[in-house]
């Protein structure tokens, strides 16, 4: 049993309040444990959640009045929920998720990834109005109906992420948000880095990206999925060629941009240090994304997709990769792609062994698309094995890493 509890406690105050219907991909962060307040009237523009089945133990009938909120633990804790509508007549429901990267909030709306905790019963409506998760209660899911309104607390570890889903059956009644997440209290003797001023504020960079076709360089509407820049799911932005993100000192991002008609393109930056004693907002840091128009049959590196030495796991380095491929198949439901597979075994016969690691090695990538939601009938893989060396006569190790790589090839737009 762990010592300390987390606890998200939504219940009705008097005050204001601010709208929390809104849909994953822009999900509410709970930063701290001061006491919000919000109502959620209608839903989202997504509509990430339905499922006819009313035995269901995972998924809302439909959304009705939704919230979506997400937090970071911050030590590891027994975590609870209370939520308490402020009109006691009112049923309400909830799903909890952990969020786990690579298009996540995608894979919510096509059922591919399952809550680590729900609870659909019937309340209010006469009955205990709230619901939510107690060590004392005994299930982990509950279904749509008559059943127990409380589900099992939740063993969380320090940094996850997990995103709550609140839906208001009955109406669009105010509640109240109040996190506890798991912050260590020190002792009087513990030492502690001194506080910052209240009216403290951070120093950010101005980080501005244009994205420009690369061979007009005329700018192009496109949308960006940038990893890094905020907890949980990337930040989404649609259908812009130019947008400024405001970047903490040497904060690292990825950047994932897609364009209909056009290769999708993939950066890991970094923001410049800012001094800790800086007074002035430093200069714009202008950063061209170049794309290149899809050419059937043209054959194009992932960058960065690397694997465990003769292995078919893919290194942590590969994920912004993937992510962008998966983003590009979404963005162009046409599409129809070859994944080849190439390994580095310069001087050595194309024996079967070598055709079977790249050929395995691209099923990977295919494999990874499938689970994603990706239909698999527009995904072929293959292996080249070492027939299509880069460099026939490597003379270091990034003409090595040249040879040892995975290629699509769009076959249909």
């Amino acid at each position: 049993m762990f010592a300390r509890y987390l606890t998200i406690v939504l219940l009705l105050p008097a005050g204001l309040n601010a709208q929390s219907n809104c849909d994953c991909i822009d999900a509410i962060e709970i930063k701290n444990s001061k006491t919000q307040i919000f109502s959620s009237k209608g839903t989202g523009n997504l509509l990430e959640i339905s499922d006819p089945d009313n035995r269901s133990l995972y998924w809302f009938e439909k959304e009705h009045n939704t919230g979506w909120f997400k937090f970071q633990v911050k030590a590891q804790t027994e975590m609870t929920l209370t939520i308490a509508p402020s009109n006691g007549n009112d049923d309400m429901d909830f799903i909890l998720l952990k969020y786990d990267f690579d298009g996540f909030c995608d894979r919510i709306k096509l059922k591919k990834k399952l809550p680590v905790r729900s609870n659909l019963a019937r309340s209010g409506l006469g009955k205990e109005a709230a619901t939510g998760m107690k060590p004392e209660a005994q299930i982990e899911y509950v279904h749509s109906g008559p059943g127990d309104a409380w589900s099992k607390s939740l063993a969380a570890e320090k940094d996850e992420v997990f995103y709550l889903v609140v839906d208001n059956v009955s109406g669009s009644g105010e509640y109240t948000v109040t996190v506890e997440l798991g912050e260590k209290k020190l002792k009087k003797n513990d030492e502690a880095s001194p506080e910052a001023p209240e009216k403290y504020e951070e120093i950010k960079t101005p980080f501005k990206m244009i994205v420009l076709d690369d061979k007009t360089g005329e700018k192009v509407s496109a949308n960006f999925d940038i990893a890094g820049y905020q907890i949980g799911e990337p930040y989404r932005v649609n259908a812009a060629s130019v947008y400024t993100l405001d970047l903490s000192s040497s904060q690292n991002i990825t950047i994932n941009c897609n364009a209909p008609g056009y290769i999708f393109f993939t950066k890991a930056m970094m923001a410049p240090p800012i001094p800790f004693d800086a007074v002035k907002r430093p200069d714009t840091v202008k950063f061209e994304v170049r794309i290149k128009k899809i050419k059937i049959g043209e054959a194009v590196k992932l960058d960065n997709i690397k694997f465990v030495g003769d292995e078919t796991a893919f290194l942590p380095v590969s994920r912004p990769t993937l992510l962008s491929l998966y983003k590009f198949m979404l963005e162009n439901p046409a599409a129809r792609i070859d994944v080849v597979g190439h390994v580095n075994a310069p001087d050595m016969r194309n024996s079967p062994k070598l055709k079977k690691l790249s050929k395995d090695r691209a099923k990977a990538v295919y494999d990874y698309l499938v689970e994603k939601g990706i239909d698999g009938s527009r995904v072929n893989y293959k292996g080249m094995g070492n027939s299509k060396l880069v460099y026939k006569k490597p003379l270091n190790e990034k003409q090595n890493e040249e040879n040892r790589r995975v290629e699509i090839v769009v076959t249909a737009l």
